[in-house]
């Protein structure tokens, strides 16, 4: 097995986790032989991904020690094959070893493409003809509902990290408590419009352009081990308000418009939902990233935080979130109201 610099370190890597032998085990239990391994670049999560090359062809291993997250990605897969999706080829896997092999797509990313190319609308576009096909998926009973308990769950994660982030405890418990209060009522709402897939994590990082494919297909899905009943604009939201890419307001109300010809919304049912979703995702991102930086020593996200702050900003303010928008008003930090 050759090894190049990032070779080196997944060998270390696994040697550091006691994971080399059972690496070797799954290679020479599925008769792989790889001439080279690389790391590949990581994310928010604790999963890990390799390149894996054998005879000039390329895999993707995924390790992934949360078992019970390895299982979902695995019946989410299924899921998506039968409505045929393109999802990468499952080629073997090892539940107790947290280990999976699969097909690689490639570094066309959208990001990667939207990166290199003046004209990439028909991206989007292909991205919502996804998002409506996976709405119109069976709902399989393996996935939990988006609950409005794990909508307070979520929206708390702001209240433990993001206010100590800018505000070093200065925050009172009432102001907290009232904050809580007040997202009771519309986690309810949110939960009561819970009756489709949804990726849950669907903005362009984890869609890959498959050119030589046709239709639909061309979109390429990554990382949908978070899949679960949710409301339809959702991952309408996580697309377009992409927290580490500004996304044209013009290409937004085609998306959207498009969007609402398979979706049977009145505009004002349409933004209340959408609004309601976006501020309840963009005070979990901010609270996940404020995280990652306050207990992981990851920074890389913070510089995406005043984007993020603006769509909260700009979601609240719907007049039907008034009461909500009302509970922010102390725990906008001075650049995030400045931020235009």
């Amino acid at each position: 097995m050759r090894a190049t610099e990032h070779g080196r370190r997944e060998y270390w890597f696994m040697i550091k986790k006691n994971k080399l032998n059972s690496l070797e085990f799954f290679f020479n239990n599925n008769r792989i032989k790889p001439d080279q391994i690389m790391l590949m670049k990581g994310d928010a999560s604790n999963r890990v991904y390799s390149r894996i090359y054998q005879n000039n062809e390329s895999m993707i291993l995924m390790d992934d020690q949360d078992k019970l997250n390895l299982k979902k990605f695995l019946n989410v897969s299924q899921s998506f094959l039968e409505i045929e999706l393109s999802i990468p080829k499952i080629f073997c896997k090892d539940l107790d070893e947290g280990f999976a092999l699969m097909e690689d797509f490639g570094d066309t990313t959208y990001t990667n493409y939207i990166n290199k190319n003046i004209e990439y609308d028909h991206l989007y576009e292909n991205a919502i003809d996804v998002l409506l096909r996976i709405q119109k998926g069976l709902a399989p009973n393996y996935l939990d509902y988006f609950t409005d308990k794990r909508v307070i769950e979520e929206v708390s994660i702001f209240l433990d990290w993001t206010l100590p982030f800018y505000f070093k405890g200065r925050v009172n418990q009432k102001l907290k408590n009232n904050f809580i209060d007040c997202w009771s009522e519309f986690a309810k709402v949110i939960f009561s419009k819970s009756n489709v897939i949804t990726h849950f994590d669907f903005h362009i990082d984890n869609l890959i352009w498959l050119k030589n494919r046709k239709g639909f297909r061309r979109v390429g899905i990554l990382d949908f081990q978070d899949a679960l009943i949710g409301p339809p604009v959702y991952d309408l939201v996580s697309l377009l308000q992409d927290a580490r890419r500004d996304v044209d307001e013009g290409l937004q109300k085609k998306l959207i418009n498009k969007f609402l010809k398979e979706n049977k919304y009145s505009m004002d049912e349409f933004k209340f939902l959408y609004d309601c979703v976006g501020a309840q995702r963009n005070t979990r991102i901010l609270g996940v990233f404020a995280r990652l930086k306050l207990r992981d020593n990851k920074d890389s996200y913070l510089k995406h935080m005043n984007r993020v702050w603006g769509y909260l900003k700009n979601n609240l303010q719907n007049p039907q979130l008034k009461d909500l928008h009302n509970c922010y008003s102390d725990f906008f930090p001075e650049e995030a109201l400045h931020n235009d």
